[in-house]
């Protein structure tokens, strides 16, 4: 039995260590309006978004209820040293979808692929006004 605590234990810590060898980004956010990230509607509010590099989901946790959300963000991008950390959102009418999550100078934009969600309501925009597609909003991370 001890030999099994000892095993599991070092395991874990090995996980730990190897976690810690990758690049990882973690910043908060004050977002002013509800949004979808993946699937999941969020309330407008404080967020902490954490990235690895290694990884292509971002984490999304509500800072007032604890609620973790992950959402894949499969396609990557340089960014230019002078690249502000950021959100970026798509806003459909009243809708918001997170579309991507720029780290900040010298690191990555995490690019989200559009959900059936959005596309309709992309869709639902175009044909009540011909001439608009989107907005883009950006929001600010420290």
């Amino acid at each position: 039995m001890p030999r099994r605590l000892i095993a599991n234990s070092l395991g874990a810590f090995t996980l730990l260590l190897s976690a810690g060898a990758y690049a990882q980004s973690v910043n908060q956010a004050t977002v002013p309006f509800a949004f979808t990230a993946g699937n999941v509607d969020l309330p407008a509010g404080n967020y902490v978004i954490q990235q690895k590099s290694e990884n292509r989901f971002i984490s999304i946790v509500d800072v007032n209820s604890g609620k973790v959300v992950f959402a894949s963000a499969p396609e990557r991008e340089p960014l230019p040293m002078d690249a502000p950390a950021k959100l970026i959102f798509h806003r459909y009418g009243n809708q918001h979808f997170l579309a991507a999550v720029w780290s900040g100078g010298g690191g990555t934009a995490r690019i989200f692929s559009p959900t059936s969600e959005e596309k309709q309501s992309r869709a639902h925009l175009v044909a009540s006004n011909p001439t608009e597609s989107h907005t883009q909003d950006e929001v600010a991370m420290k």
